[in-house]
């Protein structure tokens, strides 16, 4: 297997492409995990995708004159591979010989870990290409400037890491085993499909009533999916729960004493630069910007129930925490951003729902897809 150099593979940030879905999200500046993951785990167990010998314009799947090229599975597989890789070497310290056990290893209905991906990818990518055949059929197709721009954001890169030395499309192709002239025609596929799924959501309707019934049924839900926000200041004063009985009551002794003392109008960040046993006290005045379901229970049921300006000691198992609202999110102000779950879980529904009306029966070569490594 081929081995390669992680410091020049992280700063090739291109792989968040091969992440696009269809919801016309394209990234065009991959920095971020997928990048990481795909370099990381290259270059902790030497795969590359070039390790398949496979002509990326053959064709691997046809269903009525629409054909799923090699180049188009590749993308997606190979990142799918390597995410799956980064999480064995990063989170559970996996050698490369551990890896190569893994991909050959069969589980209980005799497929080894390499073929169940190439099934669950290819499964994937073909229910894409069925929705990119729909796409094309209702007269969808790539905005060329769009195109320009991810393109131009590649060969951007390619450009800078030439300069530093660096084989910037050798280092491409080892990871997606396609050239990046043969990846510009999967990212069209990729706009296109896109660009259908913009024009089906925006044919979505949710109405305010829809919005209201959906956030009254789950709020806690609602808060996390939307990331609706509560803003506190606490200043924590620390007993856990088996400590000392005379221990628990200093420490909440204390805690209603600065309670009294904002409720007298003092002023509560000040209060937790000076008392918190939070690191939040010093760095921030003691206030905490999070989502629901972030925090300890009593404290994120208390933050996103309160009103701006309500003050409280709450116990959690980190001890006595005197709280202040400074404000939360609510359904009246973020009525769009519930919306558009509501409109994009309709969408999910939909494509799923027109995938299996359209019936695509693909017939895929099944001895060049296990080629594919």
């Amino acid at each position: 297997m081929k081995k390669l150099i992680g410091a020049t593979i992280v700063a090739f940030s291109l792989f968040t492409f091969a992440a696009c879905d269809d919801n016309n999200e394209v990234t065009t500046n991959g920095t971020g995990t997928n990048a990481e993951a795909g370099a990381q785990a290259g270059t902790a167990t030497g795969t590359t995708a070039s390790d398949s010998d496979v002509s990326a314009d053959a064709v691997l799947a046809t269903y009525d004159g629409h054909e799923l090229l090699v180049k188009d599975f590749l993308v997606s597989f190979n990142l799918a591979k390597m995410e799956e890789e980064w999480f064995y070497v990063q989170w559970m310290g996996w050698t490369p010989e551990d890896i190569e056990e893994h991909w050959a290893a069969e589980g209980p209905d005799g497929q080894t870990a390499i073929e169940a991906l190439r099934m669950r990818v290819i499964e994937e990518v073909l229910e894409n290409h069925t929705l990119l055949a729909l796409a094309q059929e209702a007269g969808y197709t790539y905005d060329p400037d769009e195109l320009d721009a991810a393109m131009s954001s590649i060969w951007a890169e390619v450009e800078q890491l030439e300069e530093e030395g660096n084989d910037a499309h050798a280092l491409w192709y080892e990871f997606y085993g396609i050239t990046i002239d043969q990846y510009e025609e999967v990212h069209k596929n990729i706009l296109t499909r896109g660009a259908f799924s913009a024009g089906l959501r925006e044919s979505i309707e949710v109405t305010d009533a829809e919005v209201l019934a959906f956030y009254n049924e789950d709020p806690d839900a609602a808060h996390a999916r939307a990331g609706f926000e509560a803003r506190t200041i606490h200043i924590l004063f620390s007993a856990e729960r088996d400590d000392d009985e005379a221990v628990r009551a200093g420490a909440e002794a204390e805690a209603y004493a600065v309670l009294a003392r904002i409720d007298a109008g003092e002023d509560a960040s000040e209060l937790a630069a000076l008392y918190s046993d939070c690191p939040s006290g010093e760095g921030t005045g003691g206030l905490l910007e999070f989502t629901a379901g972030q925090m300890v229970e009593e404290f994120n049921d208390w933050s996103f129930a309160a009103s701006y300006g309500d003050t409280a000691v709450i116990e959690t198992t980190f001890g006595f925490h005197v709280v202040k609202s400074m404000g939360v999110d609510t359904i009246e102000n973020n009525m769009d951003e519930v919306r558009n779950i509501l409109r994009q879980d309709e969408l999910e529904a939909l494509r799923l729902q027109m995938i299996q009306d359209a019936n695509f029966n693909w017939i895929i070569d099944e001895e060049l897809l296990g080629t594919i490594n």
